[in-house]
Order: C-alpha cells, then sequence, then structure tokens
C-alpha cells in the first residue's frame, strides 16, 4: 500500500503458522465477529461467533492474549496492504489494495507466506447503506469504496445545511 494511504487506513498484521491464521490483538478487531472461539489455559475468553466489541477488545488486553485464530473467511473482502510475492518463484500472488477471498488466502497458505497485512476499511459497507448509495456506485482500483462513499456522505451533509 502505497504510504500516504498507510496514513489514512489503519493495517492489522495477520500471520500464517501451521496452515492458520492469526490476527494480532489490536484496536482493528473491533467490529469483526470470529470464526473460532478465543481460549486460553482452557477457559473460553471469547466464544465463537461473538463480535468483538471495545469491552471484548479490553478482556483481550487484560488476558494478555497477543493473537487470535481467524478463519479465511473473517478475512473476505479485507484489501491487502502489499503486494503479496511468493519468494520462491517471484509470482505475485495478490497485488496491493486488492480484497482477498478464500481462495487467495489459500494461496498464502500453499505458498509458505508467513505474514501480511490488511486493512478492513471498506469490509463492511454500512457507510454506504447510509448515504442511500449503492455498494457498486463509487469504482475505483486504488482507494478503498467506502472512501468514495464517505466522501457522498460528507458531500451530503453539506448540502442538506447550505439549504438552512
Amino acid at each position: 500500500m502505497p504510504t500516504f494511504l498507510r496514513a489514512f487506513y489503519k493495517c492489522n498484521d495477520i500471520v500464517i503458522k501451521d496452515k492458520k491464521l492469526y490476527w494480532k490483538v489490536t484496536e482493528g478487531l473491533i467490529g469483526h465477529k470470529l470464526s473460532h472461539a478465543v481460549t486460553k489455559g482452557g477457559d473460553t475468553i471469547v466464544p465463537q461467533g461473538r463480535k468483538i466489541t471495545a469491552s471484548v477488545y479490553k478482556e483481550l488486553q487484560k488476558a494478555k492474549i497477543e493473537q487470535v485464530e481467524v478463519a479465511a473467511n473473517d478475512l473476505e473482502g479485507a484489501s491487502v496492504a502489499a503486494d503479496v510475492i511468493d519468494m520462491e518463484t517471484g509470482e505475485v500472488l495478490i497485488e496491493a489494495n486488492h480484497p482477498l477471498t478464500t481462495t487467495s488466502v489459500g494461496k498464502f497458505i500453499e505458498s509458505h507466506i508467513t505474514a501480511l497485512a490488511v486493512s478492513t476499511v471498506g469490509r463492511h459497507r454500512q457507510d454506504a447503506k447510509d448515504c442511500g448509495r449503492s455498494q457498486t456506485s463509487a469504482s475505483s482500483g486504488f482507494l478503498p469504496q467506502s472512501f468514495f462513499s464517505v466522501m457522498g456522505c460528507v458531500r451530503l451533509a453539506r448540502k442538506s445545511r447550505q439549504r438552512q
């Protein structure tokens, strides 16, 4: 992801170990549902399928959980922050700012990729729905679509203020 985009969007680190995906515990987890339960020492900290809220995030921090296991479908729709390259073959598996799919994540695991950074901005398109826009109305291959939806909301808000 180009440096200036990193200034606007938070990236989340995903680690691949033993053919499993792990999301480093950061505020970027807030708002996501995890397919796997989070346990420590046999105790369940977060049950399977529960949404990570600010209070759940604090529980994870309190329990000193550094990373949580996620499924490939938990990452679907997130954008990769940089090109993911198979260092053995030189093949670009996915280019920066392209959305992840379960197929692409499977390729990463098969190619022994050990880590990647993702941005989940634009993964959930609630902002587009709030503006009454379709999810495909603003198309760009570079910035996440939600950026344009949010900017549309700002324009709509400014127009309504001008009318008053």
